[in-house]
């Protein structure tokens, strides 16, 4: 064996990082460091490392990431929220995404400016939390859907409706039903292969046909016997089934595409709901808001049998519906491990009309069990009644489309007298974060009079995020003398986007180069005086000027020299307001009001490596931007609004919509066939 072969499977020595911190105490108290290394078990050249301060205690092996670790802890927290919200990134899209943050922050720490599979590999063992997964299909109006406040609502009003009823104790009374669909053509079941297999098949059937299945089950567990729908348009269309192997007391009828409509539903609650649901009254039934589940008819019979019928909010029944949460899933397994045993069993089995029967009967016994249905009326928050039952993690799709309610400005000036006394403005913006308090900023003028120019005062105040306090600024104005320009001055607090540098233009070419300038923490709440009207940038450059101020007076050197004795700042706390006035921003570096954090190029753009501009960099590019779209006025297919709550469909006003709606439908088709038999009439006068 070679000496490089010898390296390469030598075993690295494990040690504890208490041991090696007593072993570095030993050998700085006097022991030598071969002697520390034989009494604790540790390798001398790690031990003459760690004391000679080459490593430091606890560091990992091998070389650093490439991207800080704030960086990538930053990257890793803002997947796993979009992951969260419905807004995964594969492992594309990362790579993607972390070489543009590079090339936006001028990072040369890849080859080619992009990461590679390998570092992704690195992520991951740096992150053990993070995986691969294959996400849950999700529509758009599901993630919109089902927010905090639909669900609240939807609660309040199922606590109430249970209380009224006196169904607290009394789960036999509480109902869900609904429906879903099967083909004779089933998913078959993973099997045992040899590795490296390419393909591995399993049999199915021919036939596509489409059945549709009403189920109805209690709060106790228990289950009434389905509804079997098929495709047909008359009775003879079932005759191909062998109905007596179905389910006991199974209901079979057709329809021209198998699905449930109006008139089913009606047959539906009359043959086999009201037949099998008991003689106790009061009743409560939760159904989806299908069309077929709010026929007059079927509601006028509910509100005379004393059955209440409770519709779910629109789109949210993947977590609100206990046959969605708990049920269908094991019956679908069920009826797909059924179809792939029975064909495997003999190469003369197919599944067809003759055969679903019976493969239908073993799914439902395997899969609608008392277990499974309680633990569906549990998860949903229904018995008993418990809306945290609802994780808070299910409504974070919905937060990118929550709508902020809109900004409203509330202005007043009060007027001014002969006595000079300062007229004063303030102006409230609200955020549109409602756990902050409004952004304000308030003014004050001296007043003017006809002899003189009029002061004048701008303050701009953007809305801030939820890591800042409210902004506030004040500005006071000296007055001002008829020989001079107006006085102006200018405060603007952006927001908190430490990415966009702001430069103070120079003053003259290649004596006041840019300097990017930011407030210290302590002036969170800006405050600027203009004192000395000699020191008014307007006035430099105004030829009634009779106080100019050389720009050669301060140079870049200056403002270094000062600015290195100042403290640091925090950058994530600061604002940055622009300062035309040379002088006047040497005082304020002076004073320690303005700290200089980077100079600039010669192209202006300010040299700064900060954490904070890669962490806002990567919230921009990482986090999914917020839905602009409107949600208010959604509008159906049909032209008429959505329906975005849940509702009680056996109270009197749905009831009374709901007749009057027939009335008008009725009308319509009375003055269609009038007009029809005038048509015929016409014809034959012809």
């Amino acid at each position: 064996m070679s000496s490089k072969q010898r390296t390469n499977t030598k075993k690295r020595q494990v040690h504890s990082e208490e041991n090696l911190a007593l072993a570095v105490n030993a050998v700085r108290e006097g022991l030598s460091v071969r002697k520390a290394a034989m009494k604790y078990g540790i390798a001398k050249s790690t031990l003459s490392d760690k004391v000679t301060n080459k490593s430091e205690i606890g560091a990992k092996i091998g070389r650093k990431p490439a991207l800080p670790e704030d960086v990538e802890k930053k990257i890793v927290s803002n997947i796993k929220k979009s992951a969260d919200r419905g807004f995964g990134v594969s492992r594309q899209q990362l790579l993607t995404r972390t070489g543009i943050l590079c090339r936006r922050m001028n990072a040369s720490v890849f080859k080619n400016g992009a990461p590679t599979k390998h570092w992704w590999n690195g992520l991951k063992a740096r992150h053990p939390d993070l995986t691969l997964r294959k996400p849950e299909p999700l529509g758009t109006v599901r993630a919109r859907m089902l927010n905090s406040s639909v669900v609240d609502n939807y609660f309040h009003t199922l606590s109430e409706v249970v209380a009224k009823l006196n169904l607290q104790n009394a789960p036999e009374r509480i109902w869900n039903a609904d429906e879903t669909g099967k083909q004779l053509t089933h998913t078959p079941v993973r099997v045992i292969a040899a590795k490296g297999s390419k393909s591995v098949v399993g049999r199915t059937a021919n036939d596509r046909t489409n059945i549709t299945i009403m189920a109805t089950v209690n709060a106790k567990g228990d289950a009434m016997p389905p509804m079997i729908i098929v495709k047909g348009k008359t009775k003879k269309s079932l005759y191909g089934y062998n109905t007596a192997a179905a389910p006991p007391k199974s209901v079979w009828t057709f329809n021209d595409k198998a699905w449930m409509n109006e008139e089913l539903g009606e047959e539906w609650f009359r043959g086999v709901f009201l037949p099998n649901c008991g003689p106790e009254r009061p009743q409560l039934l939760i159904l989806d808001g299908h069309g077929s589940h709010e026929t007059l008819g079927l509601l006028e019979l509910a509100e005379s049998e004393n059955i209440h019928i409770l519709a779910l909010p629109p789109h949210t029944t993947h977590f609100l519906q206990p046959l969605d949460r708990s049920v269908f899933g094991p019956f679908n397994k069920a009826y797909n491990r059924a179809c792939s045993d029975f064909l495997s069993a003999s190469a003369c089995n197919v599944i067809n009309k003759w055969t679903f029967p019976s493969l239908l009967c073993q799914a439902w016994e395997a899969g609608i069990t008392t277990t499974n249905i309680v633990s569906g009326f549990r998860g949903c928050g229904i018995f008993p009644v418990n809306k945290d039952a609802i994780p808070r993690s299910a409504y974070a799709p919905s937060h990118l489309f929550d709508k902020p309610s809109p900004p409203t400005a509330s202005v007043s000036l009060p007027t001014t007298n002969t006595s000079r006394s300062p007229a004063s403005a303030s102006v409230s913006l609200p955020t549109t974060d409602t756990s902050r308090s409004p952004a304000s900023a308030s003014v004050s003028l001296p007043t003017t009079d006809t002899s003189r120019s009029p002061a004048s005062a701008s303050v701009s105040l953007p809305i801030t995020d939820t890591s800042r306090s409210p902004a506030s600024a004040s500005v006071s104005l000296p007055t001002t003398d008829t020989s001079r320009s107006p006085a102006s001055a200018s405060v603007s607090l952006p927001p908190n986007d430490i990415s966009r540098s702001h430069d103070v233009p120079s003053i003259s070419s290649g004596i006041f180069q840019p300097v990017t300038t930011l407030l210290s923490p302590s002036l969170s709440s800006a405050s600027v005086s203009v004192a000395d009207e000699n020191l008014l940038a307007t006035d430099m450059f105004t030829e009634n000027s009779s106080t100019t101020v050389s720009p050669t007076e301060i140079s870049l050197d200056t403002i270094n020299s000062i600015s290195s004795e100042l403290p640091s700042t925090d950058l994530s706390t600061s604002v940055c307001p622009p300062v035309d006035d040379p002088q006047q921003l040497l005082e304020l570096i002076k004073s320690g009001e303005i700290e200089i954090i980077a100079t600039a190029d010669d192209n202006g753009v300010a040299l700064i490596a900060d954490s904070t501009l890669w962490n806002s960099n990567v919230e921009e590019i990482f986090t999914p931007e917020k839905s602009k779209g409107k949600t208010e006025n959604l509008q159906s297919k049909r032209g008429r609004a959505s329906i975005k709550s849940h509702r009680l469909l056996t109270s009197d006003s749905i009831i009374k919509e709901k007749r009057e709606a027939f009335e008008k439908k009725q009308k319509l088709e009375l003055a269609k066939l009038e007009r029809k038999a005038k048509r015929e009439e016409k014809k034959q006068k012809k």
